[in-house]
């Protein structure tokens, strides 16, 4: 395989990636196989890496651990406090700190973890 990179003009079997012009060339298929394979495990790994997805969350094998921190004074009377949430962000859950709402006619529901075949979910918070 011969990987030519090239600041000037693309023409040809050249093509254009943000004026940088790119070509590959594979010498036989062996090559083009072996790259196919590379490709593919690549593939397979990052998704075995990462948290699966199940109906609108990812499976972690353990829970993270909680966090503490101090409930701040509510803004104003009658505030509804919503704990916490945890967040899916690059490839694993990030907490995010609670915060004050209105209050509404509606109860607030809290987030929890369910526990799966493969490990524990977030399932998020919501009002009812």
């Amino acid at each position: 395989m011969l990987l030519l990179i090239n600041s000037g003009k693309c023409s040809g079997r050249f093509s254009n990636l943000s004026g940088i012009c790119l070509s590959i060339y594979l010498t036989n298929t062996n090559t083009m196989k072996t790259i196919a394979k590379f490709c593919i495990i690549l593939a397979a790994s990052t998704t075995l890496l990462t948290g699966c997805a199940v109906r609108g969350g990812f499976v972690v094998r353990e829970r993270p651990t909680e966090v503490v921190y101090e409930r701040p004074v509510a803004p104003y009377p009658n505030a509804v406090w919503i704990p916490g949430e945890w967040e899916w962000r690059g490839g694993q859950y990030v907490h995010v700190n609670g915060h004050w709402e209105r209050p509404s006619n509606r109860v607030w529901v809290e987030g929890h973890w369910r526990e799966t075949p493969g490990g524990y979910t977030w399932v998020r918070g919501h009002w009812q």
